[in-house]
């Protein structure tokens, strides 16, 4: 019998989509008002591959590990059991996260990742009702 899995999609911050938005809409202008053609399809796609990335920006917790997966350049699978922390963040590295309201989590002897859960509080008890000994930093 498998476990059942819960989803979460990714926040989506003003603080990134604002500027987004404000860059992406000018340059839309300047490339219609001068008839770049080129430059409005270069945009769209560029919309449309960022629609695709956050409608495919996920975390699943299953009933022993957490799979974070964001397009097709993040499938990362970590083991709960061997997350040790996790502590908010507004580090704005790269990340599989349309947030700056972000958690870092730390597993294994090194590994960390940055994602932003819709509902952090929610997403972080699930994982800590599987594993008890996760040290949360609010």
């Amino acid at each position: 019998m498998r476990a059942a899995s819960t989803e979460y999609k990714s926040r989506l911050g003003p603080e990134l989509v604002v500027p987004m938005l404000l860059i992406l809409g000018f340059t839309f202008y300047l490339h219609i008002s001068s008839g770049v053609w080129l430059g409005i399809v270069i945009n769209s796609l560029l919309l449309l591959f960022i629609v695709y990335l956050y409608l495919q920006t996920r975390y699943i917790i299953t009933g022993t590990e957490l799979v974070v997966r964001s397009g097709f350049f993040v499938n990362t699978t970590i083991p709960i059991a061997e997350i040790n922390s996790i502590r908010n963040t507004n580090n704005p590295i790269s990340a599989p996260a349309f947030s700056l309201r972000r958690i870092e989590i730390r597993y294994g002897k090194s590994g960390s990742i940055i994602i932003s859960p819709e509902d952090r509080a929610i997403f972080v008890a699930q994982l800590q009702k599987i594993n008890a000994n996760i040290k949360y930093t609010g």
